[in-house]
């Protein structure tokens, strides 16, 4: 993810299927050189599977407005290379996966944590899970905006420390085990400010399908969600749609009136060529 104006965020992964943590990495395009962050998402018998890294801009000077609306201080970037007119909020989203032991899971050549189903499969994964830095990545905050990570040592924080499935107020939505959540879906943040992630569920009503379903939090800080009329799994849903009829009705009417304009000007110009007509 790109951190305006010089400075670009990495993030990946470690560990096995729901038994790992999340690293992040900050690269500064002056001094062309990487820093280690840190990991600032850990997994206590679980993995953290991020929906991404999203950026907003918010005043330095004014009190901001934390995922669920509640006042909360912003804190200056401590980078010099940094502009400080404008603090830019980091937002992450992510999904846990607990973790279930199986024969050889602590072999350090062991392979099964690589299958696609069980027993660490997509059925484990629970809740959405929410939370913000002000200063690159460094500390991080909750969605009431109490302080639940730092990766930095200092005086008050001795010792790092992470942000964990223990982290006070980090879980926005309840979502348990079982209801066909998925990982690694999408987030983005809107220009106002307004954090959306995009996921999946059966929404508890176990006919073996999932739908997409949308989470929003809005300038107000006022919590939403919203489900699709159509299960992810139908090959169908998109194309009868009615945008998409919409659009493919458009498109073969213009097509027939193109056809019958190009018919016409052929009758009454039998000497000229289209192109003719038009040049």
């Amino acid at each position: 993810m790109s951190l305006p104006p010089f400075s670009l965020l990495f993030t990946h992964r470690d560990g096995k299927a729901g038994l790992g943590n999340d690293h992040l990495y900050r690269y500064d395009s002056l001094l062309s050189r990487y820093t280690v962050i840190g990991a600032y998402l850990v997994g206590i018998s679980s993995n953290p599977y991020i929906h991404g890294l999203s950026v907003s801009q918010i005043s330095q000077y004014s009190r901001s407005q934390d995922f669920r609306g509640q006042s909360s201080q912003v804190q200056i970037p401590s980078s010099s290379s940094e502009d400080t007119s404008r603090i830019r909020r980091i937002h992450t989203t992510w999904v846990y996966r607990s973790f279930v032991p199986y024969p050889g899971w602590d072999d350090p050549l062991d392979t099964q944590h690589k299958q696609q189903a069980g027993p660490n499969g997509a059925e484990n994964n629970h809740d959405i899970c929410y939370s913000y830095s002000d200063d690159g990545g460094v500390t991080w905050f909750n969605s009431e905006g109490k302080k639940i990570g730092y990766m930095n040592i200092t005086r008050a924080n001795p010792e790092v420390k992470a942000v964990s499935n223990d982290s006070e107020g980090i879980v926005v939505f309840e979502i348990p085990p079982g209801r066909g959540l998925t990982n690694q879906e999408s987030q983005t943040v809107d220009f106002s400010g307004g954090v959306h992630v995009l996921n999946r569920d059966d929404m508890g009503m176990d006919e073996g399908e999932v739908w997409w379903k949308h989470y929003y939090r809005n300038v107000d800080g006022k919590l939403s969600s919203s489900s699709s009329s159509s299960s992810s799994s139908s090959s169908s849903s998109f194309s009868s749609s009615p945008l998409y009829l919409s659009f493919y009705l458009f498109f073969i009417s213009s097509y027939l009136l193109l056809s019958l304009f190009l018919f016409f000007l052929t009758i009454s110009h039998p000497s000229s060529s289209f192109f003719n007509f038009i040049s």
